[in-house]
């Protein structure tokens, strides 16, 4: 169960990072 958690966590972080990036586009 703790791997899952993790997984999730790190989607959680990878799609923040990618809503930053189009964000970022966005602006541009």
């Amino acid at each position: 169960m703790a791997d899952i958690a993790k997984l999730v966590d790190q989607l959680s972080e990878l799609t923040v990072l990618e809503a930053a990036d189009l964000a970022k586009e966005l602006e541009e």
